[in-house]
């Protein structure tokens, strides 16, 4: 693993590089796309885990903090969806350069599938895309982020979206400014146009009928798409005492398998 900075000086994001260690050096890179939040904090093992099994299987992969988010810089209340998608395509370039692929995947979870999916609609070099657990609408996920709460919040201190003077409101201790709420509520995925890529798949821990009506929206007669399902314990949406982490080995094993 190759910790680094890259992207500009005043708007610099820090990533991981994970060299491939296999036998063989494929020629297709691989850009992982975080999810918001508590979600992040949730989901930072599993994919360091998911980028260490695909660089054994040969693969360069990139791991990245958003602007505003982790070690990259910004403010977490200038955050949104546009500034993020623009730090998805700056990701696949130094990947891109790094690595000396032409070619790049994308995999994200949760709202990072969503900006997975805008960026690689407005690039011309994402072959594969792969969506776990997917935000589908940015509007129902806002509310399921300002209604949030921990099982031990009683209202008080304790709240785990909180709003004080001056202050932008807070989700689990994570800042989510205006501008960003703003674009979560007109973000829909049903609304938007087919990424131009070979492969596309949606992988989830459990059905919903959102992931369906995504994947018909997504669907063409030469590529038709489908649901898959790997049962996963646990929700990445929710919050423990202890902040505990998953790591759902067999969607993990389902995702590699698939390159």
């Amino acid at each position: 693993m190759t910790p680094m900075f890259f992207g500009t000086s005043g708007r610099a994001l820090f990533g991981v590089y994970h060299p491939p260690t296999g036998e063989r050096e494929r020629e297709l890179g691989v850009v992982l796309c975080y999810p918001f939040g508590h979600e992040y904090m949730r989901a930072h093992r599993a994919f360091r885990q998911l980028a260490m099994l695909l660089a054994r299987d040969g693969y360069p992969v990139l791991r990245f903090d958003y602007s505003g988010t982790g070690d990259s810089a910004g403010d977490a209340e200038d955050a949104t969806i546009a500034r993020w998608r623009e730090d998805v395509s700056t990701a696949i370039e130094e990947l891109e350069d790094t690595a000396g692929v032409e070619r790049v995947a994308l995999v994200g979870l949760r709202l990072g599938a969503a900006v997975s999916v805008l960026a690689a609609a407005s690039r011309g070099d994402v072959e594969r895309l792969v969506l776990w657990d997917p935000v589908v609408d940015g509007g129902d996920y806002l509310r399921e982020l300002l209604e949030a709460r921990c099982e031990w919040d009683t209202g008080g201190a304790g709240s785990s979206v909180s709003v004080g003077p001056g202050r932008p409101p807070t989700v689990h201790g994570f800042v989510l400014g205006d501008a960003m709420a703003a674009d979560l509520q007109r973000l829909s995925l049903l609304e938007t146009q087919r990424p131009a890529c070979n492969g596309l798949r949606i992988v989830v821990a459990r059905p919903r009928s959102d992931y369906d009506a995504l994947a018909a929206h997504l669907s063409t007669p030469q590529m038709p798409l489908r649901v898959e399902c790997e049962p996963a314990p646990d929700n990445w949406g929710e919050v423990d005492h202890f902040g505990s982490v998953l790591v759902p080995q067999q969607l993990i094993r389902c995702i590699v398998n698939s390159f």
